[in-house]
């Protein structure tokens, strides 16, 4: 190397020859933007500098376990707090009791309590010895041998990860077959005679499983998105939400009926959807207003994906209980469902645009809590709100229309 100089196919060589930690250090920290999940009562933002922000935004009870704060105090609402030791994230999930970050070398960790083996901490010889999990993690923790995970996806209590290669691990609660990795196995315990769990605290493949895009992990069944455009189901599937034409709980993973060119996949408590790459989006499983379908009976199965009518230039979509945001390519959201506290941001029947939203990044549902991130990174929620962050002199923890999300602990200019 002349000069001391270092040519580019020299810096290559050494990162390749480096150990993984020094490699690490040598690359540039990555770019993010910002992505926003939650559920009913809890927030956690990936920053756009790879932190995490966590918040709650309703419910009773939780404590800073919960949020990966290191402690068991109650959270006040609406604070956020950052999440320690967490850095260079580059995906956010959250469990029923906890959450998950992916970091951009292709470790995960997880923090929350670990009754139904969550966190992923816990080795089978522990396992086997303990016959029970670890305490729970007040703090992010490394969940075992993940080095290569691509995406993280969780809800209830099991978690996804997609691999680089295209292979799934899965870990949690398997009660409803939503690992994917067939019967319950048994599992030899030394201080009590060997039987079948339905608890995996520690990932394991899906066997069979290869090619795989996308993961989302529904309550209690689970879609992946393979590479050829169609979706594989399992789980739980009481309500149609594998959408293989049955009610039948599948242990492995089956094909869902009719679904071509999909390239997103989402999967809420009791439904699933796919939105194809013609900007048209796909829904089965129960419930009338995320439904987005005439017709679909509110409590009653439906295994068959059908469209949903007037929908289109649509990249994007996240599912709640009870209405649907999806995000279109040309940055604005089309929405629908049940409007109650305003959680659509419209009052047109059926799916429509909500006014004022545009050059949208992405966008994401928590309970009666809808919010976008618009193309600035600015936060914008409409629904449950909270009330000092009304603009209108209103009182009332609602809001009709998008407004700028204010809470203590946040930036959002």
């Amino acid at each position: 190397m002349p000069g001391g100089s270092l040519t580019r196919r020299s810096v290559l060589a050494l990162l390749s020859a480096a150990p993984v930690a020094a490699r690490a250090a040598m690359q540039a920290p990555a770019a993010f933007s910002r992505r926003l999940v939650c559920d009913g009562s809890r927030v956690f933002l990936r920053e756009n500098d790879g932190t995490v922000l966590a918040w709650r935004n309703g419910g009773l009870g939780y404590r800073g376990v919960a949020f990966g704060l290191g402690h068991r105090d109650d959270v006040p609402q609406y604070v956020a707090f950052p999440v320690p030791l967490l850095r260079n994230v580059a995906d956010v999930a959250m469990g029923g009791y906890g959450g998950y970050a992916l970091l951009a070398d292709g470790r995960v960790l997880a923090w929350g309590v670990n009754s139904h083996g969550g966190v992923g901490n816990t080795p089978l010889a522990a396992f086997q010895s303990m016959a029970d999990f670890p305490p729970e993690a007040s703090v992010p923790t490394p969940v075992l041998e993940i080095s290569d995970a691509v995406s993280i996806s969780a809800h209830g209590n099991h978690t996804l990860a997609l691999t680089r290669g295209g292979t799934v691990v899965a870990w949690g609660d398997n009660a409803q077959y939503q690992l994917g990795i067939g019967e319950w196995p048994v599992v030899t315990y030394k201080t009590r005679s060997a039987q079948p769990t339905q608890f995996m605290p520690y990932p394991v493949p899906i066997p069979g499983l290869s090619g795989v895009a996308a993961v989302a992990a529904g309550d209690q069944h689970s879609l992946a998105l393979m590479k050829d455009g169609t979706v594989r189901a399992w789980g739980f599937n009481r309500w149609g939400q594998l959408g293989d034409g049955t009610v039948i709980t599948r242990k492995t993973p089956v094909l869902v009926a009719g679904i071509k060119n999909a390239v997103a996949v989402v999967a809420a408590v009791r439904l699933s959807a796919a939105v194809l790459a013609d900007g048209t989006v796909m829904t089965w499983g129960i419930g009338n207003g995320p439904h987005g379908r005439a017709g679909v009976k509110p409590d009653a199965p439906n295994s068959t994906p059908g469209l949903v009518p007037g929908v289109t230039g649509i990249r994007a979509l996240a599912l709640g209980e009870t209405h649907a945001l999806t995000l279109t390519h040309a940055g604005t959201v089309v929405s629908w469902g049940d409007d109650t506290h305003g959680r659509v941001g419209h009052r047109r029947p059926g799916p429509a645009a909500i006014d004022g939203l545009t050059g949208v990044q992405s966008v994401a549902i928590g309970g009666a809590s809808s919010f976008a991130i618009d193309g600035n990174g600015r936060i914008m929620t409409w629904g449950m709100t909270p009330r000092w962050a009304r603009v209108d002199g209103d009182d009332q923890e609602l809001s009709r229309f998008p407004i700028p999300l204010v809470i203590k602990g946040l930036k959002n200019l």
